[in-house]
């Protein structure tokens, strides 16, 4: 979109079955200054030109009673892209990305393409995100990864989505995870015997790796539900409205470390008293479901095993890349570290 002899500062793709009716829809994507914008097409179905994850925020937007322009994993069939912004250039729907490990999608490959093009160190910082002070993996000495930082922003948007919109309480799933038969018939019996004996409750653990089982005492007059111990994975979990609150205030993104990190700290079972210093009010009250109701699709180290979080960079340096191999927590039957986790766990995830 430029005069012959001038450098083209945007490119707007359109499907040929998809219709703009409004006149506007092009002048409102170039004002909104975005390295990638699209228009929220209407559907006669559930479905639409993009995906906003498995959240709240997917059916408000999409019945237009929130407005607005909002970050989204992918958009797909029309969009406009800025070619002035930095990284753009670089995105691409074939070949894929050298990390890109699926199946080939075209709107897979592009919108895995958009993500590690867009996050940067900068770009980072900007968001207010800075590491928690002497944080390192507890495995492999290194910092966050970016990909670490990603998955931490995915949960935390989830929780000011509930604080915003004062939803009383939501379940979270992670984009990996596998069912236990009865899944949504065993969750409604938990939460009727859970609202039944009126437990305080904040966050309820649907899928998790526990680090030492033997401590974890059960719930009197709630079947299959456990007082949660120092855990790893965030694969599936219920939150309360108060809960969302509690974690939000914390205000985590200038002190960050891996959403599993977090939560521990958050309900004061982690056992580094240091980070814990970061977080004075660690009232947190947290349970968890026993046996699991949501396990992960694979294992690190399965043929079909992939990791944003493990194979990334350094969250402030670009070009040290890491892999799954130096950190343990990852792995389905994990080795004791620093007498923190019991062999016992290898059994449960």
């Amino acid at each position: 979109m430029a005069r012959m002899g001038q450098k083209m500062h945007n490119i707007r793709y359109v499907d040929t079955d998809n219709i703009l009716m409004n006149p506007q829809t092009l002048s409102l994507m170039i004002a909104e200054n975005k390295s990638v914008v699209a228009p929220m097409l209407d559907s006669q179905t559930a479905y639409s030109n993009y995906w906003c994850g498995i959240t709240p925020q997917y059916f408000p937007t999409k019945h237009r009673h929130r407005r607005g322009c909002y970050p989204v994993p992918m958009v797909h069939s029309t969009f406009l892209l800025d070619l002035r912004k930095e990284g753009v250039k670089k995105l691409a729907f074939h070949p894929p990305h050298p990390d890109y490990s699926w199946p080939f999608d075209d709107i897979i490959a592009f919108a895995f393409s958009c993500r590690v093009s867009a996050l940067n160190s900068s770009d980072i910082k900007q968001l207010g995100v800075d590491l928690l002070p002497g944080y390192y993996d507890p495995f492999s000495g290194r910092t966050l990864t970016k990909g670490e930082v990603g998955c931490f922003l995915s949960h935390y948007n989830i929780w000011k989505e509930m604080v915003d919109l004062q939803l009383e309480r939501a379940v979270v799933f992670e984009d990996d995870v596998r069912f236990q038969g009865n899944f949504k018939k065993r969750l409604l019996r938990l939460m009727e015997e859970i609202d039944l004996v009126e437990l305080d409750w904040d966050l309820i653990y649907l899928g998790r790796k526990q680090v030492n089982p033997t401590q974890e005492q059960p719930v009197e007059n709630v079947r299959n539900l456990v007082e949660a111990g120092y855990s790893y994975w965030t694969l599936s979990y219920v939150i309360s409205l108060q809960g969302a609150t509690k974690l939000l205030n914390a205000e985590p993104l200038s002190k960050m470390v891996p959403i599993d990190e977090f939560l521990p700290l958050m309900y004061d079972k982690h056992p580094n008293e240091k980070y814990k210093q970061h977080f004075p009010n660690r009232n947190l009250q947290v349970f968890s479901t026993h046996p699991l109701l949501v396990f992960p699709c694979h294992y690190a180290g399965d043929p079909e095993w992939v990791s944003d979080t493990e194979t990334s960079t350094l969250w402030d340096d670009d070009s040290v890349r890491t892999d799954w191999r130096g950190s343990h927590k990852t792995l389905k039957g994990s080795s004791s570290s620093a007498g923190l986790q019991s062999p016992i766990s290898r059994d449960e995830l």
